[in-house]
């Protein structure tokens, strides 16, 4: 099977032009010991109601509905194998068809508009944890404050499959710098930790906004993996950052 694989800061995407693979191949191949190596696989198809469309397969086999960073990854490769000439891209997800626009190295990602459902208070054992819980594709618990950010290796996997939450939901750990920008750790579903989560910081930087923490405008998003700009409006946000081939290859444990 011929695959390439690409990160939107430390993001890791095996991207292959398939319609359907079986979920133990995925796990197979995102296995960084025995495997490619990464945090999901982008199927790359001809869409319905754009030229291509992009399914996202996390690292355990489950099916996301949008990413972020892999749709930015996903363009960068597109246009690398010649299959798009313009600097705008429609790519249909999961979460509807989106705009991408490539200008100067980076990679911009019209998300459309967030869906904010407001605080939610989330009972674990003794404690009471508060969020904001938002959409940007994907669902997203943004919790910010110093207290949470540390506790975050505890809480992440906890709150990811907690029942409040239908079909689960990333959780977005932010502290806010005096500077107005914003540090955050993601525990995505189906992956854990990751260095980046585009969804994550756009929901995040929404969150922000509607608490009035900030003032709407571009925000600068720090993850372990570098920094993501989400610039726009709550009904049009835009989220900003690179998207990097790492090589090309072949997985000879598929066809």
């Amino acid at each position: 099977m011929k695959f390439s694989k690409y990160h939107g800061l430390g993001n890791d995407f095996i991207i292959v032009e398939r319609p359907d693979i079986d979920t133990q191949d995925v796990v197979k191949l995102c296995n960084r010991r025995t495997g490619i190596g990464a945090d999901g696989v982008l199927l790359i198809n001809p869409g319905q109601s754009a030229p291509y469309s992009m399914r996202v397969l996390n690292a355990d086999g489950s099916e996301a509905e949008m990413c972020g960073n892999g749709l930015r990854c996903a363009a960068a490769y597109l246009v690398d194998k010649s299959l798009w000439h313009d600097q705008t891209l429609m790519l249909e997800t999961g979460a509807g068809t989106l705009q991408v626009d490539m200008k100067d190295g980076l990679v911009s990602v019209h998300m459309g508009a967030v869906h904010d459902h407001g605080e939610k208070n989330i009972s674990l054992d003794s404690q009471i944890v508060t969020g904001r819980f938002l959409s940007t594709g994907n669902p997203h618990f943004v919790l910010f404050g110093e207290k949470h950010y540390h506790d975050r290796s505890k809480l992440g996997p906890i709150l990811c499959t907690h029942p409040a939450f239908k079909s689960g939901a990333n959780i977005s750990f932010a502290r806010l710098n005096q500077d107005q920008s914003i540090d955050l750790v993601v525990w995505e579903r189906g992956c854990g930790f990751t260095q980046a989560c585009g969804t994550g910081a756009t929901a995040t930087a929404a969150a922000a906004w509607v608490m009035g923490r900030i003032q709407v405008g571009p925000t600068r998003i720090c993850l372990p993996g570098g920094p993501l700009t989400i610039s726009g409006k709550l009904n049009g946000i835009i989220m900003t950052g690179p998207a990097v081939r790492v090589y090309d290859g072949h997985a000879d444990c598929l066809q």
